[in-house]
């Protein structure tokens, strides 16, 4: 089994405005030809667009 956690600060170009953060999870694991991913993001807003999260599952069969 994987594990990933990844941390992102956004910010302007321009201004040095703070436009939020995300976190980003991933877990996979192989299973003979079959690996399998869980991955949540969260974006919290600040100044720029709203609030979002997301999870989905991905299947990736390998030849």
């Amino acid at each position: 089994m994987t594990f990933q956690a990844v941390y992102h600060r956004f910010d302007s170009d321009r201004l040095n405005l703070h436009e939020g953060n995300e976190l980003d999870l991933l877990a996979s694991a192989k299973f003979g030809h079959a690996v399998v991913s869980a991955r949540y993001a969260d974006y919290r807003a600040d100044t720029f667009a709203t609030d979002t999260h997301k999870f989905w599952l991905q299947l990736d069969w390998i030849l």
